[in-house]
């Protein structure tokens, strides 16, 4: 039924996802198509409910993902009629996220995606704690999301801040199982920003604190990973070498094992 508004919507939906999984696979030309007919009934669908909120998610996922695209694959896109930008995604998001039903905190994870991508790092996060009262569940998945993207050179220090907060706040909540991931994640992070600034030292008592936590299975190989690295960097031979066998002979993690045995090949050499 052409005239049934819910079909349109889903419909505009599934070409969307497919848009996106083609995405991933490096399918960009058949990701463009689909992403077409997914508009064309977008289209269909504003001229029949103008006043539906919901139905402008669409048009915002759409421009986020053609105003980022490879370069080579824009002019595919104006060809198709089709180009997207950056402003036209913030304002249908915004327009989603404050008035919307369906598809209300969808359109606000995009557009904190979006803000990420601009660096409008306090927006994002503004959006990140909406998000976190709405959905506790997911509150640190959201933060997670936050802390990656301010991991650079220029915002080091705001992420270490940010990520030692998190840290502290969840040492004092019950965790699911879910989130005691999320968590053991924000260690990692942390650990690698102080790396970055060339604290090991500070790098070694964060993954030590982090294999104290037995927060998930698996993320005490990884530290003792990074442990073996961070060791070996301000000259601490025996302890990196420690470190390295323990996931040798501990590990069920074959990249783990792998980074192991790279490391003690590279302390036996010296």
């Amino acid at each position: 039924n052409p005239r049934d508004t819910v079909a349109l919507f889903f419909t505009v939906a599934i070409y969307g996802y497919i848009g996106m999984y083609l995405t991933i696979d490096g399918e960009m030309f058949k990701a463009a198509s689909e992403g077409r007919k997914g508009m064309d009934y977008h289209e269909k669908l504003i001229k029949m409910c103008p006043k539906w909120n919901d139905v402008y998610y669409s048009e915002g996922v759409f421009n986020y993902y053609a105003s980022n695209v490879p370069w080579w694959l824009k002019p595919i896109l104006w060809i198709l009629g089709r180009s997207g930008t950056e402003s036209k995604a913030e304002e249908n998001l915004k327009k989603v996220a404050d008035n919307g039903n369906y598809a209300k905190y969808a359109a606000m994870e995009y557009l904190m995606q979006l803000y990420i991508r601009q660096e409008k790092f306090d927006q994002a996060i503004k959006l990140c704690d909406i998000l976190g009262r709405e959905f506790p569940n997911n509150r640190y998945k959201y933060k997670r999301i936050i802390s990656g993207s301010i991991s650079s050179d220029d915002n080091r220090k705001r992420a270490i801040e940010f990520v030692r907060n998190e840290i502290e706040h969840a040492k004092k909540e019950q965790l699911s199982e879910f989130n005691k991931l999320e968590v053991a994640w924000f260690y990692l992070n942390l650990a690698y920003n102080y790396s970055e600034m060339g604290d090991h030292v500070k790098s070694i008592a964060v993954n030590n604190e982090l294999i104290d936590s037995k927060l998930a299975p698996g993320f005490e190989s990884w530290a003792r990973v990074w442990l073996a690295d961070e060791y070996s960097k301000i000259g601490k031979r025996k302890e990196a070498i420690d470190n390295a066998n323990w996931v040798l002979k501990n590990s069920d993690i074959e990249t783990h094992k792998k980074m192991a045995k790279e490391k003690l090949a590279e302390l036996n050499t010296k």
